[in-house]
């Protein structure tokens, strides 16, 4: 339900007539270099020599106000940018920080030029933020929009003193912090010494100074990964080392019960050979004593025959 309220007749043709007013200044400022203008599209932005602003419903306020804002901001570019400079760069990059560098430095100084033009910002502000053109810092953002969104949030409200960005500015900060420790006080520094940053020259050396802290960065994590990854390696070829050595002492505490089963076995043949020697003793003793009993068979029988041949000479004698 759209309960935004709809401007009268006069009130829209006042407003279409200051809008006017600054759509001549406008060409006025870029008239010694072909300047024109014109509403088209959904976004305003300006060659130096031209001004764009995005086509609307010019019966509703909120439009008129973000335009009128928008209008301020091209004319800060249209006084204050080096288009030489800034045509010059060639990496997207470079070109999306140094452009946040460059509006935080223009729109200073349009604010200070006219008051009206800094009231007229300060609403532009609130208007992007009411139809998500400056989006809520999240924690899973990727690490270039983090970046972006502290540099933009933190140095508008902190620079030109946009206070309608604080509590983005505030959110931001933690997130930030998370994800690079070692280097967040490094871009703050940047930030602090874009606050006197004169020309188009000084912007693109601040979106410079972020990216080589943004490249060291991921040098060192890099780093760190390999450093990582090499004491991973280190424990495991150590645990290798010991599961060899456990190996070993196993293998060697099978070599050790062969060794004990081998003599067991030994044991148990010399035990046998002793059964048989036994046996074979045995075996002769009985022999031996089968002898002996045969030898005394023998004694005995002769001793008995010649009892015998006694007794006949005996019977011979008395029947004589």
């Amino acid at each position: 339900m759209n309960t935004k309220t709809k401007l009268s007749s006069i009130e829209l043709a006042k407003r279409k007539k200051a809008l006017l007013r600054k759509f001549a200044l406008i060409q006025r400022m870029t008239a010694d270099t072909s300047g024109s203008f014109s509403l088209s599209g959904t976004g305003a932005y300006t060659s130096g020599k031209h001004v764009n602003l995005p086509i609307g419903d010019f019966s509703d306020p909120e439009y008129l106000d973000m335009i009128e804002g928008m209008l301020d901001h091209e004319n800060g570019h249209c006084k204050h940018t080096n288009f030489h400079v800034w045509n010059d760069i060639k990496s997207n990059l470079v070109r999306s920080l140094t452009n946040i560098f460059e509006d935080i430095r223009i729109e200073t100084k349009v604010g200070m030029e006219y008051p009206g033009a800094k009231i007229n910002l300060e609403k532009l502000v609130k208007i992007a933020i009411s139809r998500k053109m400056f989006s809520i810092p999240r924690e899973d953002d990727d690490l270039v929009s983090l970046v972006q969104k502290f540099l933009l949030y933190k140095g508008r409200y902190q620079i030109i003193g946009q206070t309608s960005l604080k509590s983005y500015s505030e959110i931001v900060v933690p997130l930030l912090k998370n994800v690079l420790p070692n280097s967040f006080n490094d871009l703050s520094d940047v930030l602090t010494d874009a606050t006197n940053s004169k020309t188009t020259s000084d912007a693109r050396y601040c979106a410079e100074r972020v990216i080589a802290i943004l490249q060291k960065e991921q040098e060192q994590q890099e780093q760190q990964e390999q450093d990582d990854s090499s004491d991973d390696n280190s424990d495991s070829n150590s645990s290798d080392d010991n599961s060899d050595s456990d190996s070993s002492d196993d293998n060697s505490d099978s070599d050790s019960s062969d060794d004990n089963s081998d003599s067991d076995s030994s044991d148990d043949n010399s035990d046998s050979d002793s059964s048989d020697d036994n046996s074979d003793s045995d075996s002769s003793d009985d022999n031996s004593d089968s002898d002996s009993s045969d030898d005394n068979s023998d004694s005995d029988s002769s001793d008995d025959n010649s009892d015998s041949d006694s007794s006949d000479d005996n019977s011979d004698s008395d029947s004589s």
